[in-house]
Order: structure tokens, then C-alpha cells, then sequence
């Protein structure tokens, strides 16, 4: 289905098959010189189809549109390859589209990192073996490389009578961006600031520590002056500094909660802290929890868990190859 947002500016929603997050909303800005797609669904067969039903309904010349990643996910990225034509300009950020890059020439080395930090932290080998079969961000990315045309923070993308502001707001990614259109007051935050669900802020080998980089993102744009937020994903429904304040307080909880756990828990591995945090998901247990959510929970995790040891709340000990944490 198509929404009219404002004058050249739609809203596709396109449907994420088997996945927790249901759908991504893709965002097409036309012109009379170049049209613009931001973001487009996995490589899926499901996705591809909704996304073609919405270019033909607004009869989008693809020798003359061009697609932007908000981030390098598969979710955001996944289609690019098979909807861009010879002359159709693909950008993202400089960071993620080398995190890119390396994930979809060698998957198997890119993975094989992954998979070995989470050993380290207790996930069992043969819960990594199921990730590797059923993980969405491995198994339904790009399945080539694109033409990339890297994006730092300020630059700028222009699209008829609407500029974009390019911010990078590392957290989710390492080099996630947001869009900011000061003419307007619109921001396209892709999954930096979600209304209806949390972002996923996870580990990165890129980052030191991807949840303060976040919540330094978050504070990043909350100056802005914001009267229309574009997500990712799910409802746009929200006051956008409200939001901002809801999020750092879920991180604030979630802190105290691996806190805790650890606390009643000394010696404790990241698999086994992410086991007895506390999820949103139906689910009956920590057993039940799919593989790629577990993945995605372990993650997570681990991202608080390195924000408490850089801030001398948590000691990590390793041994036997596996890391322990007690509180200080």
C-alpha cells in the first residue's frame, strides 16, 4: 500500500515474511530530474514483490532512481541489487557499506568472527550451528556487491525541492545514518529511533562500545527541531523527544537488570545473563526463544555488558575460553 506523506513523498510498506518485525516501511521521494528509495526489504522473494508492486504504481523510471541505505542490514539493503539499473546511484555510509562489503564477498569469514566472540561469551555450539542456518541478517542480505557511494556525516542528499542532511548516529550499526530535512522539520531516523518497538543495539567488533555510542546518537539529534518522524519500522505515531527520553530509560533498566543478575549470579557468562534478562517476546522461556532471536538477545547482551566493564560497574574474567563477569 502507498501513503502519500507530503507532495513527492511516499511510504511503502513492505512485509518482512517470518520475522518479528512484520514489515519495513521503504520511503520514495520523486522528481522531475531523479527519484530516490530509501531502504527496500530482504532478499526474499515477498519482499521483491511488494517493493516492484509500489515502483510500478508510482511509475518510477529506475534508469533515473537511485536507492539509499539507511544502514547495511539485510532488511535495509537486501533488494538494491535487483531493483537499480546502470544508472541508478546507491549510497550509503562510508563505515557500513565497508561492514558491507566484507559481509557479503566473504560470509564466511565475516561470520566466523561473530560466531567466535559468542563462543567466548557461553553461547553453545550447537545453538550457533542453528544461528547459522536460520539468521536472517546472514541468510537474506544482497547477493552481490553494489556501487556504493560512500556518505559521511554532512553530507548532504538533494531530491527535487527537499535536501537531506546525512547524520551518522552510531549504535545500531557502526555507521547507521539518519536523514534530517531542516526546510521541512522531517526526519528519517531508519532504525535509530522506533516508536512501537526497541532498536536492537548489539555488539560490534567495530565499536568499543556500541550502546554509548548510541545513546551519544540519541542525544546527537534530539536538538533537532522535528515535526515529522519517518521509522524503520511499525507506526510513526510519537513526539520525537519523548521517545528519545523512553529509550535512554530502557537502556538505564536494562543496565540495572544485567546488574542484578550478576549480582545474584557471580561468575555468570554473557549467554547465561542474556538467558535470565528480561525480554519482550512471547515466548515460555529462554528455550523457546527462536535462534535468531536468541542471537539477537545475546547480542544485546553483550553490549550492555561492555558499557558496565567500561564503566567499572562489571569486571570480565576469562577462563577456559569463556568469559565470567562479578560486579565491582
Amino acid at each position: 500500500m502507498i501513503q502519500l506523506i507530503r507532495n513527492n513523498l511516499y511510504k511503502l510498506e513492505i512485509p518482512l515474511p517470518r520475522n518479528p518485525l512484520k514489515s519495513i516501511n521503504t520511503y520514495v521521494m520523486t522528481s522531475e530530474d531523479r527519484n530516490l528509495i530509501i531502504d527496500t526489504g530482504f532478499n526474499m522473494p515477498e519482499c521483491f514483490e511488494a517493493l516492484m508492486i509500489g515502483i510500478n504504481e508510482l511509475e518510477l523510471d529506475m534508469t533515473r532512481t537511485d536507492v539509499l541505505a539507511t544502514h547495511f542490514h539485510a532488511d535495509h539493503t537486501g533488494l538494491i541489487s535487483q531493483i537499480i539499473s546502470d544508472t541508478s546511484r546507491v549510497y550509503m555510509s562510508r563505515i557500513d557499506m565497508s561492514i558491507f562489503n566484507s559481509a557479503v564477498s566473504d560470509s564466511d569469514a565475516y561470520w566466523h568472527f561473530d560466531e567466535k566472540k559468542y563462543a567466548e561469551e557461553g553461547y553453545p555450539k550447537e545453538e550457533l550451528e542453528k544461528t547459522r542456518i536460520f539468521n536472517p541478517a546472514r541468510k537474506l542480505i544482497s547477493d552481490s556487491l553494489l556501487p556504493i557511494i560512500p556518505l559521511d556525516d554532512g553530507s548532504k542528499i538533494t531530491c527535487g525541492n527537499m535536501c537531506w542532511d546525512v547524520i551518522l548516529t552510531p549504535g545500531h550499526t557502526p555507521g547507521h545514518i539518519c536523514l534530517y530535512e531542516s526546510q521541512y522539520k522531517i526526519i528519517i531516523t531508519g532504525d535509530h529511533l522506533l516508536f512501537d518497538i526497541t532498536p536492537n543495539i548489539t555488539w560490534w567488533k567495530e565499536m568499543d562500545n556500541s550502546l554509548n555510542s548510541y545513546l551519544a546518537s540519541l542525544n546527537k539529534v534530539s536538538e533537532l527541531d522535528v515535526c515529522m518522524v519517518l521509522t524503520s519500522h511499525r507506526s510513526n505515531n510519537g513526539s520525537f523527544k519523548e521517545r528519545i527520553l523512553e529509550l535512554h530509560q530502557h537502556h538505564a533498566d536494562r543496565l540495572n537488570d544485567v546488574l542484578n543478575i550478576v549480582h545474584k549470579n557471580p561468575h555468570i557468562s554473557g549467554y547465561d545473563i542474556a538467558s535470565k534478562m528480561t525480554w519482550s517476546i512471547r515466548v515460555k522461556d529462554w528455550g523457546d526463544f527462536p535462534p535468531g532471536q536468541r542471537w539477537f538477545a545475546v547480542g544485546e547482551a553483550i553490549a550492555h555488558i561492555d558499557y558496565l566493564v567500561l564503566s567499572d560497574k562489571l569486571r570480565r574474567h576469562y577462563s577456559n575460553g569463556v568469559n565470567s563477569y562479578t560486579c565491582l
